[in-house]
Protein backbone atom coordinates (compact mmCIF):
# COMPACT_ATOMS: atom_id res chain seq x y z
CA UNK A 1 0.00 0.00 0.00
CA UNK A 2 1.35 3.28 -1.43
CA UNK A 3 0.73 6.22 1.19
CA UNK A 4 0.92 9.82 0.29
CA UNK A 5 1.44 12.09 3.28
CA UNK A 6 1.80 15.43 4.18
CA UNK A 7 5.01 16.77 6.41
CA UNK A 8 3.64 20.15 7.13
CA UNK A 9 0.80 21.41 8.86
CA UNK A 10 -2.01 24.18 7.83
CA UNK A 11 -4.21 25.98 9.80
CA UNK A 12 -7.56 25.18 11.28
CA UNK A 13 -8.77 22.06 12.95
CA UNK A 14 -10.14 20.81 9.60
CA UNK A 15 -7.10 21.58 7.69
CA UNK A 16 -4.26 18.86 6.99
CA UNK A 17 -1.54 18.05 10.04
CA UNK A 18 2.24 17.35 9.68
CA UNK A 19 1.90 13.26 8.91
CA UNK A 20 -1.81 13.40 7.74
CA UNK A 21 -2.42 10.30 5.08
CA UNK A 22 -3.45 12.11 2.21
CA UNK A 23 -3.88 9.17 0.03
CA UNK A 24 -3.23 5.36 0.23
CA UNK A 25 -3.67 3.27 -2.40
CA UNK A 26 -3.78 -0.71 -2.53
CA UNK A 27 -1.59 -2.67 -4.64
CA UNK A 28 -4.22 -3.79 -6.67
CA UNK A 29 -5.37 -0.07 -7.37
CA UNK A 30 -2.01 0.42 -8.43
CA UNK A 31 -1.08 -2.31 -10.73
CA UNK A 32 -4.86 -1.18 -12.68
CA UNK A 33 -3.67 2.24 -13.09
CA UNK A 34 -0.56 1.16 -14.31
CA UNK A 35 -2.48 -1.08 -16.48
CA UNK A 36 -4.60 1.79 -17.78
CA UNK A 37 -1.48 3.67 -18.47
CA UNK A 38 0.22 0.83 -20.53
CA UNK A 39 -3.22 0.77 -22.52
CA UNK A 40 -2.99 4.21 -23.29
CA UNK A 41 0.42 3.74 -24.67
CA UNK A 42 0.03 0.79 -26.73
CA UNK A 43 -3.35 1.91 -28.02
CA UNK A 44 -1.99 2.75 -31.94
CA UNK A 45 -6.05 3.57 -32.88
CA UNK A 46 -7.34 1.96 -35.46
CA UNK A 47 -5.85 0.67 -38.70
CA UNK A 48 -6.16 4.14 -41.24
CA UNK A 49 -6.80 1.67 -44.17
CA UNK A 50 -10.26 -0.44 -42.83
CA UNK A 51 -10.70 1.86 -39.79
CA UNK A 52 -10.95 -0.99 -37.78
CA UNK A 53 -8.79 -2.40 -35.07
CA UNK A 54 -5.62 -4.96 -35.49
CA UNK A 55 -4.05 -4.37 -32.50
CA UNK A 56 -3.76 -7.82 -30.37
CA UNK A 57 -2.60 -6.20 -27.31
CA UNK A 58 -5.86 -3.62 -27.29
CA UNK A 59 -7.76 -7.12 -28.45
CA UNK A 60 -6.24 -9.07 -25.32
CA UNK A 61 -6.43 -6.68 -22.91
CA UNK A 62 -10.47 -5.51 -23.52
CA UNK A 63 -11.04 -9.93 -23.38
CA UNK A 64 -9.58 -9.55 -20.00
CA UNK A 65 -11.86 -6.36 -18.92
CA UNK A 66 -15.27 -6.51 -20.39
CA UNK A 67 -18.03 -8.63 -19.87
CA UNK A 68 -19.47 -9.99 -23.43
CA UNK A 69 -17.78 -10.46 -26.98
CA UNK A 70 -19.42 -10.01 -29.75
CA UNK A 71 -18.46 -11.80 -33.18
CA UNK A 72 -21.09 -10.86 -35.87
CA UNK A 73 -22.17 -13.87 -38.14
CA UNK A 74 -24.51 -11.76 -40.78
CA UNK A 75 -26.43 -8.68 -41.59
CA UNK A 76 -28.71 -9.30 -38.20
CA UNK A 77 -27.16 -11.76 -36.13
CA UNK A 78 -24.27 -11.89 -33.42
CA UNK A 79 -22.89 -14.56 -31.12
CA UNK A 80 -22.90 -13.06 -27.81
CA UNK A 81 -20.19 -14.69 -25.97
CA UNK A 82 -20.29 -14.15 -21.69
CA UNK A 83 -16.87 -13.63 -20.93
CA UNK A 84 -17.38 -15.05 -17.21
CA UNK A 85 -19.02 -17.64 -18.32
CA UNK A 86 -17.97 -18.93 -21.19
CA UNK A 87 -21.71 -18.95 -22.47
CA UNK A 88 -22.85 -17.90 -25.81
CA UNK A 89 -25.55 -16.67 -27.61
CA UNK A 90 -27.01 -16.44 -30.97
CA UNK A 91 -29.05 -12.66 -30.70
CA UNK A 92 -30.22 -10.31 -33.41
CA UNK A 93 -33.18 -7.74 -33.69
CA UNK A 94 -36.12 -9.51 -32.21
CA UNK A 95 -35.76 -10.41 -28.09
CA UNK A 96 -35.25 -14.13 -27.27
CA UNK A 97 -37.36 -15.10 -24.21
CA UNK A 98 -34.70 -13.86 -21.58
CA UNK A 99 -35.77 -10.49 -23.55
CA UNK A 100 -31.56 -10.18 -24.89
CA UNK A 101 -31.47 -8.80 -29.06
CA UNK A 102 -28.46 -7.13 -30.31
CA UNK A 103 -29.51 -3.84 -33.06
CA UNK A 104 -26.43 -4.98 -35.27
CA UNK A 105 -25.95 -1.71 -37.06
CA UNK A 106 -26.51 0.84 -33.60
CA UNK A 107 -24.16 -1.92 -31.59
CA UNK A 108 -21.15 -1.27 -34.13
CA UNK A 109 -21.55 2.85 -34.79
CA UNK A 110 -21.78 3.06 -30.38
CA UNK A 111 -18.09 0.78 -30.05
CA UNK A 112 -15.11 2.76 -29.57
CA UNK A 113 -13.35 -0.53 -30.44
CA UNK A 114 -14.42 -2.46 -33.29
CA UNK A 115 -12.05 -5.81 -35.10
CA UNK A 116 -12.29 -7.94 -37.75
CA UNK A 117 -13.53 -6.54 -41.10
CA UNK A 118 -17.08 -5.41 -42.64
CA UNK A 119 -19.66 -7.95 -42.28
CA UNK A 120 -17.83 -10.16 -39.55
CA UNK A 121 -17.34 -7.10 -36.99
CA UNK A 122 -16.00 -8.06 -33.41
CA UNK A 123 -16.70 -5.65 -30.71
CA UNK A 124 -16.72 -5.68 -26.77
CA UNK A 125 -19.13 -4.59 -24.05
CA UNK A 126 -19.92 -4.15 -20.24
CA UNK A 127 -17.21 -4.45 -17.25
CA UNK A 128 -16.56 -7.35 -15.05
CA UNK A 129 -15.03 -8.05 -12.05
CA UNK A 130 -11.58 -9.80 -13.49
CA UNK A 131 -8.32 -10.90 -12.65
CA UNK A 132 -5.72 -8.10 -11.97
CA UNK A 133 -3.03 -10.97 -12.61
CA UNK A 134 -4.61 -12.43 -15.16
CA UNK A 135 -4.53 -8.55 -17.08
CA UNK A 136 -1.33 -8.19 -16.55
CA UNK A 137 -0.28 -11.51 -17.89
CA UNK A 138 -2.34 -10.36 -20.82
CA UNK A 139 -0.07 -7.16 -20.82
CA UNK A 140 2.75 -9.15 -20.20
CA UNK A 141 2.26 -11.65 -22.87
CA UNK A 142 1.40 -8.64 -25.81
CA UNK A 143 4.07 -5.83 -24.70
CA UNK A 144 7.05 -5.14 -22.86
CA UNK A 145 5.83 -3.57 -19.88
CA UNK A 146 6.41 -5.59 -16.92
CA UNK A 147 3.90 -6.03 -13.78
CA UNK A 148 6.94 -6.20 -11.50
CA UNK A 149 8.05 -2.46 -12.61
CA UNK A 150 4.70 -1.32 -11.54
CA UNK A 151 3.88 -2.07 -8.36
CA UNK A 152 3.62 1.04 -7.30
CA UNK A 153 1.30 4.22 -7.39
CA UNK A 154 2.39 6.87 -10.18
CA UNK A 155 2.90 10.09 -8.34
CA UNK A 156 3.92 12.85 -10.09
CA UNK A 157 7.48 15.19 -9.39
CA UNK A 158 5.22 17.44 -8.02
CA UNK A 159 3.64 14.96 -5.17
CA UNK A 160 6.82 13.77 -4.41
CA UNK A 161 8.01 17.07 -3.86
CA UNK A 162 5.45 18.72 -1.46
CA UNK A 163 4.53 15.50 0.30
CA UNK A 164 6.30 12.06 1.59
CA UNK A 165 5.68 8.74 -0.01
CA UNK A 166 6.16 5.57 1.75
CA UNK A 167 4.20 1.92 1.55
CA UNK A 168 2.78 -0.15 4.24
CA UNK A 169 1.76 -3.22 4.67
CA UNK A 170 0.62 -6.40 7.12
CA UNK A 171 3.65 -8.27 8.82
CA UNK A 172 3.20 -11.06 11.02
CA UNK A 173 5.53 -13.70 12.05
CA UNK A 174 7.53 -12.34 9.71
CA UNK A 175 5.54 -12.61 6.67
CA UNK A 176 4.34 -9.51 4.60
CA UNK A 177 1.04 -9.10 3.50
CA UNK A 178 -0.17 -6.57 1.43
CA UNK A 179 -2.89 -4.20 2.55
CA UNK A 180 -6.31 -4.49 0.50
CA UNK A 181 -8.45 -2.00 -1.23
CA UNK A 182 -10.46 -1.73 2.51
CA UNK A 183 -7.48 -0.51 4.37
CA UNK A 184 -6.44 1.37 1.72
CA UNK A 185 -9.64 3.61 2.01
CA UNK A 186 -9.41 3.41 5.99
CA UNK A 187 -6.39 4.78 6.19
CA UNK A 188 -7.32 8.13 4.13
CA UNK A 189 -10.62 8.39 6.10
CA UNK A 190 -11.21 11.67 8.25
CA UNK A 191 -12.99 11.78 11.62
CA UNK A 192 -16.30 12.76 11.45
CA UNK A 193 -19.34 13.14 14.81
CA UNK A 194 -22.62 13.79 14.50
CA UNK A 195 -23.26 17.29 15.44
CA UNK A 196 -26.38 20.23 15.31
CA UNK A 197 -26.96 22.19 12.44
CA UNK A 198 -30.25 23.53 13.06
CA UNK A 199 -31.30 24.39 16.62
CA UNK A 200 -34.92 25.44 15.37
CA UNK A 201 -35.55 21.89 13.88
CA UNK A 202 -32.98 20.03 15.88
CA UNK A 203 -31.69 19.25 12.49
CA UNK A 204 -28.32 16.77 13.03
CA UNK A 205 -25.73 15.34 10.58
CA UNK A 206 -22.44 14.21 10.33
CA UNK A 207 -19.83 16.90 10.36
CA UNK A 208 -16.04 16.74 9.79
CA UNK A 209 -14.08 17.51 12.62
CA UNK A 210 -10.57 16.22 11.51
CA UNK A 211 -9.62 15.99 7.71
CA UNK A 212 -7.80 13.12 8.25
CA UNK A 213 -7.53 10.15 11.04
CA UNK A 214 -4.93 8.34 10.31
CA UNK A 215 -1.22 9.62 10.71
CA UNK A 216 2.14 7.93 10.74
CA UNK A 217 4.69 9.89 12.67
CA UNK A 218 7.96 10.01 9.87
CA UNK A 219 9.70 12.25 12.26
CA UNK A 220 10.27 9.33 14.41
CA UNK A 221 12.36 7.54 11.82
CA UNK A 222 16.04 7.86 12.14
CA UNK A 223 16.47 7.62 8.27
CA UNK A 224 14.38 10.46 7.39
CA UNK A 225 15.90 13.69 7.55
CA UNK A 226 12.56 16.00 8.17
CA UNK A 227 14.27 18.85 6.92
CA UNK A 228 15.34 17.41 3.47
CA UNK A 229 11.39 16.51 3.36
CA UNK A 230 10.44 19.90 3.56
CA UNK A 231 12.53 21.25 0.94
CA UNK A 232 10.54 21.74 -2.06
CA UNK A 233 13.52 21.02 -4.89
CA UNK A 234 13.85 17.50 -3.89
CA UNK A 235 11.50 14.55 -4.12
CA UNK A 236 10.31 12.63 -0.44
CA UNK A 237 10.01 9.02 -2.18
CA UNK A 238 10.74 6.70 0.34
CA UNK A 239 8.91 3.60 -0.99
CA UNK A 240 12.30 1.66 -1.99
CA UNK A 241 14.00 3.01 0.52
CA UNK A 242 15.59 0.37 3.76
CA UNK A 243 14.61 0.71 7.27
CA UNK A 244 15.59 -1.65 9.28
CA UNK A 245 16.53 -3.78 7.02
CA UNK A 246 13.04 -3.93 4.99
CA UNK A 247 11.36 -1.14 2.40
CA UNK A 248 7.88 -1.33 3.96
CA UNK A 249 6.37 -0.22 7.25
CA UNK A 250 3.83 -1.76 9.26
CA UNK A 251 0.66 -1.01 8.14
CA UNK A 252 -0.68 -1.80 11.77
CA UNK A 253 2.26 -0.61 14.10
CA UNK A 254 2.83 2.54 12.00
CA UNK A 255 -0.08 3.83 11.52
CA UNK A 256 -1.48 5.90 14.18
CA UNK A 257 -5.22 6.65 14.98
CA UNK A 258 -5.52 10.01 16.61
CA UNK A 259 -8.17 9.58 18.75
CA UNK A 260 -5.82 5.99 20.28
CA UNK A 261 -3.19 8.51 20.48
CA UNK A 262 -4.93 11.06 22.43
CA UNK A 263 -4.82 13.87 19.87
CA UNK A 264 -8.33 13.87 19.53
CA UNK A 265 -11.14 13.21 22.42
CA UNK A 266 -14.77 12.52 20.94
CA UNK A 267 -17.37 14.78 21.63
CA UNK A 268 -19.02 12.99 24.62
CA UNK A 269 -16.30 11.04 25.64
Amino acid sequence: MDLLITNYSRNGVTAYKDGDIVLATSREKNLWQNAQSAFNVLNTGPNIITGYYDNLFVASYLEQISKYKYVRLNSNEANRIDLESGEEEILNATPNNRGRHVLINKSIAESKYIFGSVGKEVWYDGKRDFSIDNLWNSIETHSDFRKAENLHWPFTPIERRFFLILNCSHFEHDEETECDGGVAKEKARPIYEEALVNPLTNERKQVMVRRRRWFVPYWDYDAIDTDTTKNRSQESDFRNFPFNDCITHDVDKDCRCKIKEGLYIPEGV
